[in-house]
C-alpha cells in the first residue's frame, strides 16, 4: 500500500496533536462538536454534501501549483496538482459520505513534490480541531514538528473498501496553519486530499469540571457571606 512521507514546515507553525489514525466506516466518523469553521470537498467537480450534521463546501479544484478560495490555500511544489473525480464508491456507507470520498487533490509529481494544506483566518490562541480524509492515495500530515500516522488508502485492499481518517489539535499561533504531505514514490504514492474540516475544539472535560467546581465554590461562600 502506497504511503506518504511527511515535510517539515515553518518552525511558527503550531504542532499538532494527532489521534491515531482510524478506519472509515460510518457517518459517525464525522466530528461534530464544537463549532464547525472551515470544510472543503476537493475535486473538479466536487459536490456540497453533509455527513453526520457536518456540510462540507466544494473546493472545484484547477490544475496547477497553488489555489485559494476564501480562507483555503493548496499549495504545490514541483510538477503541481490535480483533480479526481472517479475514485470508487466505497461499500456499507451513505452515499452522503461517499461523495466525499469519492472526488480528491493529488500532487502528480516525483518523490521530492508536497502537497501542502493552508488554512487562515485563525485566531491565535483559539484551540482548534483538523480532521482530513484519504481514501485515494496514502497520506501522512505533519503540523509543526509532529507527524500523523500513516494512512491507508484501502483498508479491504479489496473492491469497495474504503480508507482512512486522522484527527489532530492545535492551539493556533498564528492567522494561518499548515499541513504538508510529501511524496516517497512508488505506485499510487502521491500524497493526496479527499476532504477536510477544521473546528473550534470544546474544553477538555477536566478543564470544565474545574469550571464548574469553582463557580460552586463562589456561588456558596456568597451564601456565606449573605
Amino acid at each position: 500500500l502506497a504511503t506518504s512521507a511527511i515535510l517539515s514546515i515553518s518552525a511558527q507553525a503550531a504542532n499538532v496533536i494527532w489521534d491515531p489514525v482510524s478506519n472509515i466506516t460510518a457517518d459517525i466518523d464525522v466530528v461534530n462538536f464544537g463549532t464547525l469553521v472551515n470544510s472543503g470537498n476537493f475535486g473538479a467537480a466536487p459536490s456540497s454534501t453533509t455527513v453526520n450534521g457536518v456540510t462540507f463546501s466544494p473546493f472545484a479544484v484547477a490544475t496547477g501549483t497553488t489555489q485559494t478560495i476564501g480562507d483555503t490555500t493548496i499549495s504545490t511544489s514541483g510538477a503541481g496538482f490535480d483533480p479526481f473525480d472517479a475514485l470508487g464508491n466505497a461499500t456499507g456507507i451513505s452515499a452522503s459520505y461517499n461523495l466525499l470520498l469519492s472526488t480528491e487533490v493529488y500532487q502528480n509529481g516525483g518523490p521530492t513534490q508536497t502537497l501542502t494544506l493552508t488554512l487562515g483566518g485563525l485566531t491565535i490562541g483559539q484551540n482548534y480541531l483538523i480532521q482530513l480524509w484519504s481514501s485515494g492515495r496514502g497520506n501522512q500530515y505533519t503540523g509543526g514538528a509532529n507527524v500523523s500516522g500513516f494512512m491507508d488508502i484501502n483498508i479491504t485492499d479489496l473492491a469497495g473498501g474504503a480508507g482512512t481518517y486522522v484527527v489532530g489539535n492545535f492551539i493556533a499561533d498564528a492567522a494561518s496553519q499548515s499541513f504538508t504531505t510529501q511524496n516517497t514514490g512508488g505506485d499510487l504514492s502521491s500524497p493526496t486530499i479527499n476532504a477536510f474540516q477544521l473546528r473550534t475544539a470544546i474544553p477538555e472535560p477536566s478543564a470544565v469540571m474545574l469550571g464548574g467546581l469553582g463557580l460552586l465554590g463562589l456561588m456558596s461562600r456568597r451564601r456565606r457571606n449573605g
